[in-house]
């Protein structure tokens, strides 16, 4: 990964973030998810994603699965 984040030239930036690192859960009615919002908000920026997850590591294939349970609707209605 950081072999390819390295070439990345400026005025491109590059940007991890680390699914494990969120609480991740579905917005609820009248009950928004400021985090769930933050991490869209960010995808929405972004001109392209590099998706990874190790397949060997159990937690971040679920958390990977929970994010796109929470939010997935927003990119692939």
């Amino acid at each position: 990964m950081a072999t390819m984040l390295g070439a990345v030239k400026a005025p491109n930036t590059t940007e991890i973030i680390n699914l494990n690192d969120y609480q991740l859960q579905p917005d609820r009615y009248q009950h928004p998810n400021a985090v769930l919002d933050q991490l869209e908000a960010k995808l929405d920026e972004a001109d392209v994603w590099v998706l990874a997850s190790p397949t060997y590591l159990a937690p971040s294939a679920v958390n990977s699965n929970n994010f796109w349970t929470a939010c997935g609707h927003v990119w692939c209605a």
